[in-house]
């Protein structure tokens, strides 16, 4: 029984970790100062979360800054996230960019924003409070040049 444990966590751990891979590699087709080869709206996994990528551009396409709302029907109805996604979300982006975030809280505006800089770029992510564990709130993630 203990081996067969063994074997099955460890398969666990090997497609989170192709999965993770995956996830990186699709995300970082898009680099802002590149030009945007494609559609400005891109349905996909970051972090685990499915989700649209919305890619600005200036008038010449060239990439300026990209956000990613959680969405299940390809971004016409953000979905909210429940705190343990977030959680696994924030780590992803802090392997991705191997920094850790700085928190902020507004407490007015019951949010949390967590921000750090990388190549140029402020990397922001935006989450309402969440009431609980197992509650529900919206998550924005923000890419802007500097």
């Amino acid at each position: 029984m203990n081996r067969v444990f063994k074997t099955i966590v460890l398969l666990l751990v090997i497609q989170i970790s192709y999965s993770t891979v995956l996830y990186a590699q699709e995300f970082s087709d898009y680099k802002i100062g590149e030009k945007l080869e494609g559609k400005d709206m891109v349905n996909m996994d970051i972090g685990g979360l499915p989700g649209t990528l919305f890619i600005y551009t200036h008038k010449n396409k060239v990439i300026r800054s990209m956000g990613f709302v959680p969405s299940r029907d390809g971004g016409i109805n953000p979905s909210k996230v429940m705190k343990g996604d977030f959680i696994r979300f924030k780590s992803f982006m802090e392997q991705y960019y191997q920094s850790g975030f700085e928190r902020t809280i507004d407490t007015a505006q019951k949010k949390q924003h967590y921000k750090l800089k990388y190549n140029g770029c402020n990397v922001v992510i935006t989450i309402d409070e969440f009431d609980g564990d197992f509650s529900y709130s919206s998550l924005v993630f923000m890419i802007n040049k500097i």
